[in-house]
């Protein structure tokens, strides 16, 4: 089973679930007992109960895990609701709700998948606890998760709060998933660091949270990440807030080929009280491939920029827009703000730019639709040679209906 989740294909959640659905049906309950071994734990209530406060630790086997309330306890260290981490390990993890413990230090996690694992969750709600770190769900050290559906939230980190934090993965799928940032110095929707494979962030809301720096995603080098027909805001960090910010230093493999493909996604810097950007590139080392996005900088009080830095950036079809924009693109040195000098790919950093538009891009009143007149519809591109997928909008609708449209609505 492993081998099939784990690969970077084509969604499989039908085959997942029917997996839940017969062991569900099927497995021996054991009540109150542990996870070791092939289990299932159905509709039990627990809370922190071993050294590290993990209330569930499933070490061995394939185990499914359904329809729990899960807190981790109280401790000094790590404390995590939920631990999947035995080497090679398969946990399916259904309709639960996991939340870190609290403590006066360490770092809490809702849901904690690491040590070459392979988890498939739906449906679950994952909550980081309080702690001096807290992250709603983490994946790490060669692991591959796939995360259907429910929310992971960030929880209450006095200094870092992240709803999702892939770490060293070897494969992570995120798809129609609600995630939050909350507190903190840093507070990010998605963290994405280290990684030895890619992560997929697929039909996702994600917002940035509340912290001194807010960030929807937050992006290292050295990483594969395709964000395809998600909504994504920066949040309303006191400093700064960005929707995707790449940060800067060099790859730590020389041998990764790391890039970000952004596609078909609305992309909001926030509403912090100094500066917020759509998109920013830290430096050369940031490769960024952007398709039928709707791009807007958000409102920053002092600045607001569609994209900015100096990264390796190409822009294809995407509506660059803001009313409170300084610049639609601020590369340091250069102001872009209109059509023709977006698309005449002129800035630092720009390796190609076509197609694109400034103007207001004409989304209904949810911020997601677009409305009967509107600047997307039909203006965007076949984005298919830079992700392969079977791509439909944000109400599950194929795509495309004509012609490409831009942002995650398609019309029909």
């Amino acid at each position: 089973m492993s081998d099939v989740f784990g690969e970077a294909v084509a969604p499989v959640s039908s085959l997942a679930l029917a997996l839940c659905e017969e062991l569900l049906q099927h497995a021996p309950q054991r009540r109150g007992e542990g996870l070791e071994g092939d289990v299932l734990a159905e509709q039990v209530e627990v809370s922190g109960v071993d050294d590290y406060c993990r209330s569930v630790d499933i070490q061995t086997g394939l185990s499914l895990f359904a329809d729990n309330t899960v807190t981790g306890g109280v401790c000094t260290g790590l404390y995590n609701g939920v631990s999947v981490a035995g080497s090679l390990t398969e946990a399916y993890l259904l309709r639960n709700t996991i939340t870190g413990g609290t403590a006066s230090a360490g770092n809490a996690y809702g849901l904690d998948i690491q040590n070459n694992t392979f988890a498939w969750a739906r449906d679950n709600v994952c909550t980081g606890g309080i702690g001096g770190e807290s992250r709603g769900i983490t994946v790490s050290n060669n692991s591959s998760a796939w995360i259907y559906g429910g929310q992971a939230l960030a929880g209450g980190g006095t200094v870092r709060s992240y709803g999702v934090y892939p770490q060293n993965s070897a494969f992570v799928r995120l798809e129609g998933v609600f995630i939050a940032g909350n507190t903190g110095v840093n507070s990010r929707g998605v963290n994405v660091s280290s990684n030895v494979g890619e992560t997929h962030i697929i039909g996702c809301t994600i917002d940035g949270g509340a912290g001194f720096y807010s960030h929807g995603i937050y992006v290292y080098p050295n990483e594969e990440l395709y964000v395809v027909n998600s909504v994504i805001n920066g949040g309303s960090g006191s400093d700064s807030s960005t929707g995707v910010y790449l940060s800067s230093g060099a790859p730590l493999d020389a041998i990764l080929d790391p890039s970000t493909t952004l596609v078909n996604n609305i992309i909001n810097g926030g509403t912090s009280a100094d500066t917020s950007i759509g998109i920013h590139l830290s430096n050369s080392y940031n490769v960024v491939l952007a398709v039928n996005n709707i791009i807007n900088g958000g409102t920053g009080a002092s600045n607001s920029w569609g994209i900015s830095g100096a990264g390796d950036l190409t822009t294809h079809n995407n509506v660059i827009w803001g009313a409170d924009h300084d610049c639609e693109i601020w590369d340091g040195a250069t102001c872009v703000s209109t059509t023709t000098s977006v698309n005449a790919c002129g800035w630092i950093g720009c390796s190609a730019s076509s197609g694109n538009i400034v103007a207001d891009p004409g989304l209904d009143t949810d911020n997601k639709h677009l409305a009967t007149t509107n600047a997307c519809e039909d203006m965007g591109t076949d984005p298919s040679p830079y992700f392969a997928e079977d791509f439909t909008d944000i109400d599950d609708e194929k795509r495309p209906n004509g012609n490409w449209d831009i942002g995650v609505d398609e019309v029909y």
